[in-house]
């Protein structure tokens, strides 16, 4: 069953979260003129990659004005919404969290990236994950890391294995200069998923191939 994505390409002002929220709702009602089946965000479409001592006191506390404007974004348009990720304080800790709802503005799903791009210092900031995650969309079942979490196969092999996922997303805050480098771990990632199908005899693919037609030549 074909669905079509909505991938909301954001340019996330740094810890302006007034202006990134009224931005990304804009951004989603002109995907909506498509009929997208389901809506993606970027990561950390709330506060943007904002690596700083001063990101407690802008991130959603609890998640809840997130949940709450996504929540009923999805139920207004009865629309799949993979919220990207954003900063979300719970306690005295940050997580890079993203929430998916279904078209009845359902939370089904939240996930805490679990590897900080150390190479920015994000795990000082950015407390990191302990689990995957598996959920379904329009009965699709799917699974999703955030960012940096792609350079560990590891992780993906395992969402993948445990919850026999057709479609997997990956949110993330990359900026265009080094667009190759995340084409490469695309191509890396589905070499690895082939590898795996030919010796282990399960299809990592599993009916999804026409999602990657094209995708990296």
């Amino acid at each position: 069953m074909k669905k079509k994505i909505a991938l909301i390409q954001m340019q996330a002002v740094l810890a302006d979260v007034e202006t990134n929220y009224r931005h990304a709702e804009e951004l989603m009602e002109q995907a909506m003129e498509g009929n997208p089946d389901i809506l993606v965000l970027p990561e950390t479409w709330n506060t943007g990659f904002y690596i700083s001592r001063k990101l407690k006191s802008i991130a959603d506390e609890g998640g809840k004005r997130t949940e709450t404007f996504l929540s009923s974004f999805a139920k207004k348009h009865h629309v799949n919404v993979v919220g990207g990720s954003a900063a979300v304080l719970c306690g005295d800790d940050v997580y890079n969290r993203s929430f998916v709802f279904d078209r009845e503005g359902r939370k089904i799903a939240e996930y805490d990236k679990v590897h900080g791009f150390s190479y920015a210092h994000e795990p000082m900031y950015f407390k990191g994950g302990d689990h995957a995650v598996s959920f379904a969309l329009d009965d699709i079942s799917c699974s999703m890391v955030i960012c940096y979490d792609i350079r560990f196969p590891e992780l993906v092999r395992r969402s993948v294995l445990e919850g026999k996922t057709d479609l997997f997303f990956v949110p993330a805050a990359w900026p265009k200069a080094r667009l190759f480098h995340w084409t490469l771990l695309g191509q890396i990632c589905l070499y690895i998923a082939l590898i795996f199908t030919i010796y282990s005899g399960y299809d990592y693919f599993k009916g999804s191939a026409y999602l990657f037609k094209d995708t990296f030549k």
